[in-house]
């Protein structure tokens, strides 16, 4: 059967169901006064589901007519899916750009074990710092603990990514320019931390980040 002409089914399946509990309610409370103000509306709702049943019927036999116009309906929803997964997709993409230059500077990106251990670092060094500065801690949010632990594995990431490249044979004009890139990124990604923290205290949370980035840097380096 048409992919299509499936989901326009199962949409049909759905409002005979809830046109049928409507139906119930209303056998219940048709004789009420709410049932009185009700009766157009129920009217109005069979009309529309005896409307969509003869579309069914029109779009099953040609789908492609001018008289389907629930084609349009089903082409709008399948085009929004198709640009929710390209975003999607886009956003993969720009997350793996920073893995791919750490991979052509050392032949693989960044491991799953290597990604848990920047976590389990990135918890340690704010612990530490917490400790350290009791008062200033007890300020903060959920959110900006949230943004000092990204902004602070963000800082370490690019300062290990340029020793990393530092190290590699790569050519002057590739270390360059993948430098570029991770600067780039990694600085997009900061900028996302603050939107996403929009009633956060930068200053306080700067000020945090900047002294968690010395309890960070006093650990090993992530690769």
């Amino acid at each position: 059967m048409n992919p299509i002409l499936l989901q326009i089914i199962q949409w049909i399946v759905t409002i005979m169901i809830v046109s049928g509990l409507v139906l119930v309610m209303w056998l219940l409370i048709k004789n009420t006064g709410i049932g009185r103000l009700l009766r157009g509306i129920y009217d109005a709702m069979s009309d529309a589901a005896r409307e969509l049943g003869n579309q069914l019927s029109t779009c099953a036999a040609d789908f492609w007519s001018n008289k389907c116009w629930l084609k349009w309906v089903a082409i709008a929803w399948f085009g929004a899916q198709f640009i929710f997964t390209v975003a999607q997709l886009g956003v993969a993409l720009y997350r793996t750009r920073i893995d791919s230059k750490i991979a052509d500077a050392r032949g693989k990106g960044i491991t799953q074990e290597e990604a848990n251990d920047m976590e389990a670092q990135v918890d340690e060094a704010f612990e530490t710092w917490k400790t350290k500065n009791p008062e200033k801690a007890k300020n903060l949010t959920e959110e900006d603990e949230i943004q000092i632990k990204r902004g602070s594995l963000y800082n370490k990431l690019r300062k290990n990514i340029k020793k990393l490249l530092e190290k590699s044979n790569q050519s002057k004009e590739a270390k360059a320019e993948a430098e570029k890139v991770v600067d780039q990124e990694l600085q997009e990604l900061s900028e996302q931390a603050v939107e996403d923290n929009p009633e956060g205290d930068q200053g306080e949370i700067n000020d945090a980040t900047d002294d968690m980035d010395g309890e960070l840097d006093d650990m090993p380096d992530f690769f």
